[in-house]
């Protein structure tokens, strides 16, 4: 259940096609028959929690069908967590495992080599809270600094899951909340972070501020940044347009 790029899909499938997993996505890029078959699914995968958690705890109430939600599968460590969890919950034995290790193991050689390039860049992330808490842990994993985190909307336990993974990093960056874009270009003026992460509509407000940005899922043209291979493509991305 996804609002992601086609690049994105198609990692996602590649990955658990090679596990032995059959998969189907829904709304994007889906048929009216897929959309009516989904109840046959034997678990949901909820990639943006804003969109489709409401339809997977509809589908669960109805059809009895599991769902995994939380955070996006984003970067090496989160993107082996959340396949691993799906092939647990769809049954599957030690080859499908053994694939997914192999796979995140392959990309994180490289993943690695980069993180050294990046380590302690300043990063300003915005958007909605499941993916801003997704590429937050993200940076963190590639030993960057946030400096500042604006959340379009959040609820309870998206504030407690920022709260315990900036507790765990030891940041302490500024926190914006709902539409204070004044604030956050004041931010942004006078403390220059070296890259801005966020969507493509609030990426627009800040070209004038010359600061450099990537766009997280500009829908239909966006590099990969989902699973391993978009672990990889968007530390490189970052590495890129921070030298």
């Amino acid at each position: 259940m996804a609002s992601i790029t086609k690049n994105d899909m198609d990692e996602i499938k590649r990955i658990l096609t090679g596990a032995g997993i059959s998969v189907r996505f829904i709304p994007y890029y889906s048929s009216i028959g897929e959309i009516r078959e989904s109840s046959s699914s034997t678990v949901n995968a909820v990639l943006c929690g804003s969109g489709g958690r409401f339809y997977a705890e509809m589908m669960e109430e109805k059809f009895g069908t599991e769902y995994i939600s939380g955070l996006q599968p984003i970067g090496i460590s989160e993107s082996r967590r959340w396949f691993l969890e799906i092939t647990e919950k769809t049954g599957c034995g030690k080859k499908s495992i053994e694939w997914i290790n192999e796979e995140a193991d392959r990309y994180m050689h490289k993943f690695v080599e980069i993180s050294r390039k990046v380590r302690d860049k300043r990063a300003f992330i915005s958007g909605g809270a499941p993916r801003v808490l997704s590429i937050l842990k993200f940076c963190l994993e590639l030993g960057m600094e946030p400096t500042g985190i604006a959340l379009n909307h959040y609820d309870s336990g998206e504030a407690l899951e920022l709260e315990k993974m900036l507790k765990n990093s030891g940041y302490n960056p500024w926190i914006f909340t709902g539409q204070s874009y004044i604030e956050q270009e004041e931010f942004l003026t006078n403390n220059r972070p070296d890259i801005f992460l966020g969507n493509r509509m609030i990426k627009n407000r800040i070209i004038s501020l010359n600061i450099p940005s990537i766009s997280i899922n500009a829908y239909g043209k966006s590099e990969t940044h989902i699973g391993f291979r978009g672990a990889l493509s968007l530390a490189r991305q970052i590495e890129k347009v921070t030298r």
